[in-house]
């Protein structure tokens, strides 16, 4: 019975527990204590929390139209007032609104227009600050640009903006003050020995370096790659290298004067300045001999009866070999066949007593093997291209168009311009061994047949490009480029020239194949210094005076006697040996004076030796006239005068 009531009590307490539990467990709101607030908001719009806000910390706020959305915060524990505002920003930056304070007013605005309105600072930040401040950090030396400014991004968090400025070499990054205050301790600690504070280079100067041997534009991409792969590839105006600047290395290049300008601390200097050393090292020079020929195999039938018209009535037959050229063969006033008119190979003319008609018979075999078209010489550096373009330009009309009408009616050409003749490009490179690496273009352009002011001309195209290696003033040749072409020409006396069978003796045929075969022979000297510049250029200049005069002397126009000995060897002795009589000018004033009569004083006929040497030289003038019989004296027309007058 007593164990029966004790059950029943134990099951009302539990289940007075259990309904009364819940009920128990509601209690009402804490009240927050003084100088705290409980922020405890559900579903609540972002403007009324602000409002909210607003009382707490007592300040103005000014929201901005895009600021929008709902708030759902659950906090039980009491937040002191003076932290409310880093309760209000941590909201708003989840958000991705900013606050901005100006004062006793707070501006919320997105985070993207922070940047703008954000006071910039370049000292410490107060432990207590908590406003939105914007922060240049500059980029430590020997640290990328980009990786520098995506490792403040990746810190700063979402609510941070950061840019990078890569003329300033520098990162802009916005945020709340806390933020900024973490990132500058992080750097800090990052930065090498040697730095400001703020991380700028100690010691920064302005360097200038003149170079000597390379182009500053070259050498001013290559000391920015150097720290930088990526920089150094923007261009300027008109394609020219702009200004290139880097953590490490800021270098320009000033075209007038063949000078960089390096913008880098003592320590920096040091290491650019031995790489520059090393750089600017005079070239080698590479001399090329090039000769372009045409080796050709022309073979020339000329066989016929040449019939032409001469108004001379006499009989002539020849046989002759020479040059033949379209004109009068036999010359009017002679009769006889002109030297300079002549035909070649075998010939037999004939012209009858009487008659006007001049029959010529021509078989001629006419053979050209070589034609040297080009022989350039052209010196350049060691990887420099070089080229040599001889030609002309040739004009190839593109459009015809007729303007006007009845009388007026005009026929309008328009012509471009192509370019024909013989074009090269080399491009040296020597390697350690001493040999020579040589990429060759070579084009021969030349017109087919002639070319009129209203024709298209024909170019025939020949070219070779090739890479090789050769030995220094090894001599190679290169080609092998052949054309084939065969051509007729025929001569012939309209309706006598196509009568069958015997119209062969009133035509002339003439048959001409060709067999044309383009070769490039390359010589290549390398110059290491000038001295040896200095020797090929005086070999080259006293190899072309000995053929100039070996021309002259061939042309013998002034015929001499071999002296005793012979012409050799006098031309093999020193010239001291011979020495040449200098020219003495001829004393004029004293050939201007009247001459003495000889009726005159005995005396003055007689000439002091002073007076006859102040007359020209007898030597080089030779003796004057003889005097006459009248102007002798008696018994004296035998006798050898005394002295002869100088004229």
């Amino acid at each position: 019975m007593r164990r029966s009531l004790y059950t029943k009590s134990v099951a009302l307490l539990l289940g007075f527990f259990l309904v009364t539990g819940p009920i128990l467990a509601e209690r009402p709101p804490q009240r927050a204590p003084r100088g705290t607030f409980i922020p405890n908001f559900r579903d609540m719009e972002i403007k009324d929390f602000l409002e909210n806000m607003a009382r707490v910390t007592r300040k103005n706020i000014l929201v901005d139209d895009s600021v929008k959305g709902k708030i759902n915060i659950i906090y039980y524990k009491p937040i002191p007032i003076s932290r409310a505002m880093d309760f209000l920003r941590s909201v708003l930056e989840v958000r991705g609104y900013a606050i901005v304070e100006e004062g006793n007013i707070i501006k919320v605005i997105p985070a993207e227009k922070a940047q703008s309105v954000s006071p910039a600072t370049d000292g410490e930040i107060e432990d207590t600050a908590t406003e939105t401040l914007s922060k240049v950090f500059k980029v430590p030396p020997r640290v990328n640009l980009q990786e520098y400014a995506q490792l403040l991004k990746s810190l700063a968090g979402k609510g941070a903006q950061v840019e990078t400025y890569r003329s300033g070499n520098a990162v802009i990054v916005t945020g709340y003050a806390p933020v900024i205050k973490r990132l500058m301790d992080i750097t800090k600690s990052i930065m090498p020995d040697g730095l400001d504070k703020d991380g700028s280079q100690g010691n920064e100067g302005v360097h200038i370096y003149q170079v000597k041997n390379l182009q500053a534009e070259s050498l001013a991409q290559v000391l920015v790659r150097l720290d930088n792969p990526a920089a150094g590839q923007e261009k300027g105006e008109d394609g020219k290298p702009a200004a290139v600047t880097t953590g490490k290395i800021k270098a320009v290049a000033h075209k007038e004067s063949n000078s960089v300008i390096v913008t880098a601390n003592s320590q920096e200097w040091e290491e650019i300045k031995n790489i520059i050393d090393q750089l600017d090292q005079p070239r080698q020079q590479i001399l090329l001999e090039v000769l372009i020929v045409e080796v050709r195999g022309s073979n020339t039938n000329d066989f016929g009866i040449d019939w032409r018209y001469q108004g001379v009535n006499s009989a002539h037959t020849q046989f002759n070999s020479g040059y033949a050229v379209e004109g009068n063969l036999v010359d009017p006033e002679t009769g006889r066949i002109t030297g300079n008119n002549t035909l070649s190979g075998f010939s037999l003319g004939f012209l009858e007593r009487g008659g006007e008609l001049l029959g010529i018979f021509n078989a001629n075999i006419d053979n050209q093997n070589f034609n040297v078209l080009s022989a350039p010489q052209v010196l350049t550096l060691d990887n420099q291209e070089a080229e040599i373009n001889v030609g002309q330009d040739v004009p190839v009309r593109t459009q015809e168009r007729t303007s006007g009408g009845g009388t007026s009616e005009a026929t309008v050409n328009s012509f471009e311009y192509r370019p024909a003749g013989i074009k090269l490009k080399f491009t040296p490179h020597i390697n350690k061994e001493g040999n020579i690496s040589l990429d060759v273009f070579a084009e021969v352009t030349n017109i087919e047949g002639g070319v009129s002011s209203i024709s298209n001309p024909t170019f025939n195209k020949r070219n070779v490009k090739t890479y090789i290696t050769v030995d220094n003033q090894q001599t190679i040749v290169i080609g092998g480029l052949v054309s084939n072409e065969r051509l007729q020409a025929i001569k012939k006396i309209p309706l006598l020239g196509d009568i069958p069978l015997l119209g062969f003796l009133f035509r002339r045929t003439t048959m001409t194949t060709q067999r044309t075969n383009l070769m490039v022979f390359i010589t290549p000297h390398i110059l290491d210094d000038r001295e040896a510049a200095d020797r090929i250029t005086n070999y080259k200049r006293e190899t072309q005076i000995n053929e100039s005069r070996k021309r002259v002397e061939d042309l013998n126009l002034w015929p001499q006697p071999d002296p005793p000995g012979g012409r050799e060897e006098i031309l093999e002795d020193n010239v001291e040996e011979h020495p040449v009589k200098p020219y003495k000018r001829p004393n004029f004033e004293e050939l201007s004076k009247p001459k003495p009569s000889r009726n005159e004083d005995s005396s003055s006929d007689l000439q002091s030796d002073d007076d006859i040497n102040s007359g020209p030289d007898s030597s080089s003038y030779g003796p004057g006239p003889a005097p006459s019989n009248e102007d002798k004296p008696d018994g004296a027309e035998d006798a050898e005068p005394e002295m002869e007058e100088k004229p």
